[in-house]
C-alpha cells in the first residue's frame, strides 16, 4: 500500500464537547495515520480548543461564521496532503475506515472518489435499526445503477463524514458551493461524478458514525428543500444525458 498523504477536515462551530473529542481520537487513533487533522473555527467560541489533545498533526484555524461550505474551501485550502477526508463534528470514523478506503485506490487511477457506508446513531449513541436499514438498502440500491451519476442524481445516498476525494479533483470542479448549503455535498458529490472522475465504493460495512441530534441540518425541512431545487436547476443547465434530465 502506498504512503498516501491525507488531510481530514472538520468545521467546528461551538461543538459537543463529547461529541467532538470522539470525532478527533477516531481520526487520531486511524489504522492508517492522517498527515494531518485540520479544524477550522466557523466564528464559534474558542473553548473547543481545550479539548483537543497534544498531537503535532492537529492545526486549528479561525475564521468568520460563514457556514460548513467556506470552512471546508478554506481548509481545502490550507491543506497539504494527496487526499482530502472530512467529517463532521459530532461524527465519528471506525478505526479502519482509511485503510479500507485506500485499498480501493488503483495505482493508475489515482485521482479518484472513494465512498463507503454509514452506520447511524442518535444523541446517546445507540444504534437507530430503522435508519440504517434505509441507508444501507439506498447505498445497495444504487451499486446497481450502471451510471453512478445518474443513481446520484436520484438523491444523495453518501453521507459527508465518507467520502475521500483527491486534491486534484477540487481543481477540475472546483469547491463546494456556499449557495448551496445545506446540500454542499450532494452538489459536490454531482459535479465530481459528471466531472468523469473515477469512482469507487466500498461495500463490505459502514466504516463511519452518523449522528442524530436535534441540530442536524437535515431537520431544516424549508432550507433543504430549497437548497435541492437550486441544486436540480443547476443540474438542468447542464448538457445532460436524456434519462438524467
Amino acid at each position: 500500500m502506498r504512503d498516501y498523504l491525507i488531510s481530514l477536515i472538520i468545521a467546528v462551530y461551538n461543538p459537543n464537547a463529547i461529541f467532538l473529542q470522539k470525532a478527533i481520537q477516531s481520526v487520531l487513533n486511524q489504522s492508517f495515520p492522517v498527515l494531518e487533522l485540520i479544524l477550522v473555527n466557523d466564528g464559534g467560541n474558542e473553548e473547543f480548543r481545550n479539548l483537543l489533545p497534544t498531537d503535532s498533526r492537529i492545526k486549528v484555524f479561525g475564521k468568520v461564521h460563514e457556514g460548513v461550505a467556506l470552512a471546508r474551501n478554506y481548509a481545502i485550502q490550507q491543506s497539504q496532503g494527496e487526499y482530502i477526508a472530512f467529517l463532521d463534528q459530532d461524527d465519528y470514523w471506525f478505526p479502519h475506515k482509511l485503510e479500507k478506503q485506500i485499498s480501493m485506490i488503483p495505482s493508475d487511477q489515482p485521482q479518484c472518489f472513494v465512498v463507503s457506508p454509514i452506520q447511524i446513531i442518535d444523541s446517546v449513541g445507540s444504534v437507530v435499526d430503522k435508519n440504517n436499514l434505509a441507508a444501507t438498502s439506498l447505498y445497495k440500491n444504487n451499486l446497481s445503477i450502471v451510471n453512478p451519476f445518474l443513481g446520484l442524481c436520484y438523491g444523495n445516498y453518501i453521507y459527508s463524514s465518507t467520502p475521500l476525494i483527491h486534491k486534484k479533483v477540487f481543481e477540475i470542479v472546483g469547491l463546494f458551493d456556499v449557495a448551496a448549503q445545506p446540500h454542499v455535498d450532494w452538489d459536490m458529490y454531482l459535479r465530481i461524478l459528471y466531472a468523469g472522475v473515477p469512482f469507487f465504493r466500498y461495500t463490505d460495512s459502514a466504516l463511519s458514525v452518523w449522528r442524530i441530534h436535534d441540530s442536524n441540518e437535515s431537520h431544516k425541512i424549508k432550507a433543504m428543500l430549497l437548497s435541492k431545487c437550486y441544486v436540480e436547476k443547476k443540474l438542468l443547465e447542464l448538457n445532460l444525458v436524456a434519462p438524467v434530465r
